[in-house]
């Protein structure tokens, strides 16, 4: 009986290997005896689920689509050389949270992001857009697996600052994203009525931007085709695009009353 199994077990792995369904039906009668038959009998009936888990595995089947979730949005104090906020809410917590800033200004006196930090977490910065010297676009991410509310968020500007700027978060699961670095697109006008970034979006994906106007009366912003997360009348509106409904160029046009300055930044994810 050892040696018909061991036989067996040999015919097996050959079949499952080079041969196939056909062939392994072919080794039911090799096997000659009730066991070997319905050992053969089972595994003919779950080779097609195990072939399917397969091809879904090799066709990346197994990543879920991101599910990126808005969490909320404030104001970033000024201190010096930095924007910084230590009342942030970055949602609920898990292993695998990435964990998106967005931000934007009017006034950023044309400074750079030189670092950023979310709960303690050293954070990538993957957009940074001024509009000559005034209105500004920006936004760092990193894995953040713990931390829910009052976490300390940290945008370090390459020089002084002589004005605030708000932040939107927004989380999503690092093992849904096919990369962490997004595609990126600015655009900007010193006096007009619209800005319309564009960027290179992948289906499945989402995009997720920020517009920010300079000095004046209320602009009435609003935006097609995109979600409004955070409105204000007079100085800033994140959105974004859940999930992007194809692969191309997705353009973010946001409109307002008026000819105003403004600068907008989209990210676009997958």
């Amino acid at each position: 009986m050892r040696k018909a199994l061991s036989l067996l077990t040999g015919l097996t792995l050959v079949s499952l290997a080079f041969l196939g369904q056909a062939s392994a039906q072919a080794c039911v009668w090799v096997g000659g005896n009730v066991i070997a038959r319905i050992f053969f009998t089972l595994w003919l009936a779950i080779t097609p689920a195990f072939a399917g888990s397969m091809l879904l595995l090799g066709a990346g089947g197994s990543r879920p689509l991101p599910a990126p979730v808005f969490v909320g949005n404030g104001p970033l104090s000024n201190s010096s050389g930095t924007w910084t906020s230590s009342t942030v809410n970055i949602g609920a917590a898990y292993s695998t949270r990435r964990v998106i800033v967005m931000a934007v200004s009017g006034l950023s006196s044309g400074r750079t992001i030189t670092s950023g930090s979310i709960n303690g977490v050293a954070a990538t910065t993957c957009l940074d857009s001024t509009r000559s010297t005034q209105e500004w676009a920006g936004c760092i991410t990193a894995v953040v697996p713990t931390g829910t509310t009052n976490v300390t968020v940290t945008f370090t500007m390459s020089n002084t600052l002589f004005g605030p700027a708000q932040y939107a978060v927004y989380t999503v699961d690092d093992s849904s994203l096919l990369s962490s670095t997004p595609q990126t697109g600015t655009a900007g006008t010193a006096s007009g009525t619209s800005v319309a970034p564009t960027v290179s979006q992948t289906a499945g994906g989402f995009v997720l931007g920020g517009t920010a106007w300079g000095n004046g009366s209320a602009k009435s912003g609003s935006i097609s085709g995109y979600t409004i997360d955070a409105p204000n009348g007079n100085t800033f509106l994140f959105f974004s695009l859940i999930p992007s409904p194809s692969t191309g160029t997705a353009t973010a046009t946001t409109t307002w009353t008026g000819s105003f300055s403004a600068n907008s930044g989209v990210t676009a994810w997958r």
